[in-house]
């Protein structure tokens, strides 16, 4: 209690309720409770059911000094002194009886000077073991770059890569020309276009070489340069039917430079933007579930950011914030189920069950079965394996 002592015999007389504390504000918070829920025994003992709610409820410190450290009565009890004086007799005797308890609890200024405790420290209770977690926590945490790295690995699984693959190459089979590198860039979606651009831009010299005779290298490098994306497509498959050997060999010798593999990465770090644009959204309709970010929750957003660029499409988010307020989910991995879920059923019919059984297979760590609009599929990665025991970590800083 941080007011006066008239306030609080006036709220306990039927007066106006007080102010409460950033404490017990964050509690609430936690909880997903607003000002007028009650926050009940019943509510904190239905809250601590939840695992990961438990967590974060033991990681608390109330910054209520403990009776292990008390100076003096009055500077730590001196309002309630006032209050019980207020209240009456009984109030009185039973402030006096919880003196005689608490100053038998005192220890800290008998010892402090002997084994080196700070004498006019102030002593908070907390829970011990919520307090070993978070001493535990940075062991758990995980820096972005290992978690770029990570998704990237997850993200090129699914095309049968087990470790990043800068030659990675797939023709015209989804109608997108030829997708390329890293996270599959495409000419069809127009992602492959600004990448070769860039490599173009940073070393030309190096970029031609890489194009052996018969590629028609200069009309690609003029529809890169004008941004042209009809041209591109048209280019790549001209060149599928009439030398794909030398197709392969032009995107195998551009996967191979140095330079141009630290453009890929720093082009795939860019759709770190596009999940933090996603995590933004989710903080903002369940923030309690989303004070840290778990790494399987980076996870496969960058790949739904990869593959269908976020969560802000259609009438997505609307029902996301449907079912979110409708099922209540307890904890981040099952927000998450809901909004991957509701992100593939606004992707285009052909590729629906694609983009859930691949965000999918991520949260469960397997190969998942999916059918949306009559379309069927379940895709195998590679690199599953790696998801294992990732989702009690959290991603450093974010």
């Amino acid at each position: 209690w941080d007011g006066t002592a008239s306030a609080f015999v006036d709220f306990l007389r039927g007066g106006q309720r007080p102010e409460e504390t950033p404490f017990f504000k964050h509690i609430r918070q936690l909880m997903g409770l607003n000002n007028q829920g009650e926050l009940s025994e019943e509510n904190l003992d239905a809250a601590l059911q939840n695992r990961a709610l438990a967590k974060r409820l033991g990681g608390l410190i109330a910054y209520h000094t403990s009776e292990w450290h008390v100076p003096s009565w009055a500077g730590k009890y001196g309002v309630i002194s006032e209050i019980a004086v207020k209240l009456g007799k009984w109030a009185m005797d039973n402030v006096k009886a919880e003196k005689n308890c608490v100053m038998k609890l005192r220890w800290w200024g008998e010892v402090a000077a002997d084994v080196g405790l700070p004498e006019g420290a102030k002593v908070y209770h907390f829970h011990p073991v919520g307090m070993v977690w978070n001493l535990e926590r940075k062991k758990s945490c995980m820096p972005l770059a290992e978690v770029l790295e990570l998704a990237l690995r997850v993200s090129g699984g699914y095309e049968g890569r087990s470790d990043l693959d800068y030659h990675a190459l797939a023709d015209d089979f989804d109608g997108q020309g030829t997708s390329f590198g890293l996270i599959q860039w495409n000419f069809g979606q127009g992602t492959l276009g600004p990448v070769l651009l860039r490599m173009y831009q940073t070393d030309s010299n190096k970029f031609s070489n890489c194009f052996p005779d018969g590629t028609n290298y200069t009309r690609l490098r003029n529809a890169i340069v004008n941004r042209d994306r009809n041209t591109q497509l048209d280019w790549v498959r001209k060149l599928l039917q009439e030398n794909r050997i030398g197709w392969r060999k032009l995107f195998n010798s551009i996967g191979s430079i140095k330079k141009f593999q630290e453009i890929q990465i720093q082009e795939a770090a860019k759709y770190h933007e596009n999940v933090r644009r996603c995590i933004d959204f989710m903080r903002g309709v369940r923030p309690e579930l989303m004070r840290e970010i778990n790494a399987l929750t980076y996870v496969a957003l960058y790949d739904l950011c990869v593959q269908q660029n976020g969560l802000l499409k259609g009438n997505t988010t609307s029902r996301i914030e449907e079912r979110t307020a409708s099922e209540d989910p307890r904890d981040q991995i099952s927000f998450l189920r809901i909004c991957v879920e509701e992100r593939a059923g606004t992707a285009s019919a052909l590729w629906a069950a694609d983009a859930l059984s691949r965000r999918m297979g991520i949260v469960e760590g397997k190969g998942y079965a999916a059918s949306l609009f009559g379309k069927s599929a379940e895709r195998k990665n590679s690199n599953f394996g790696l998801l294992k025991d990732i989702d009690n970590r959290y991603v450093c800083d974010l």
